[in-house]
């Protein structure tokens, strides 16, 4: 999925307003997702679900990306950690279901601690995909 076509779906989608920043963001997601070979949908709710894709207003980290106990918050690096980590997890653990709940609690395929969160992302993800048309892919 192009950014400009992530970018019309969650405008769409959530009626955001446009910024410069959010069409920044959405790039960066967009990229870092091609980069990585995971859905930009999949990442995308990822990003959604924990900052609003930066448009919270008080948002820690572009996709939720902690290193040691510290928030990336430089938008770019969050986007590119999370969609690697996301592309290594699916790889290990099997599914995207069981790689967020991985994501969500530090790397543990399937902990039942991360399944509410994978399920929200997942229903997002597929929210963005339907939203998106054929393009979306998840």
């Amino acid at each position: 999925m192009s950014a400009a076509h992530l970018l019309a779906t969650v405008l769409t989608l959530w009626r955001v307003a446009a910024s410069p920043a959010l069409t920044e963001r959405t790039r960066l997601v967009a990229v870092a997702a091609a980069r990585s070979g995971v859905p930009a949908s999949l990442l995308a709710a990822v990003c959604w679900c924990e900052s609003r894709l930066g448009s919270a207003p008080l948002y820690a980290s572009l996709c939720g990306v902690r290193l040691g106990h510290r928030y990336v918050r430089d938008d770019a690096a969050s986007a590119d950690i999370a969609a690697r980590s996301l592309a290594g997890l699916v790889r290990r653990c099997g599914s995207p279901a069981a790689a967020l709940a991985a994501y969500r609690v530090a790397g543990v395929c399937a902990d039942p601690r991360g399944a509410a969160y994978a399920t929200i992302v997942l229903s997002t993800a597929g929210r963005i995909v339907r939203a998106a048309g054929a393009g979306g892919g998840l």
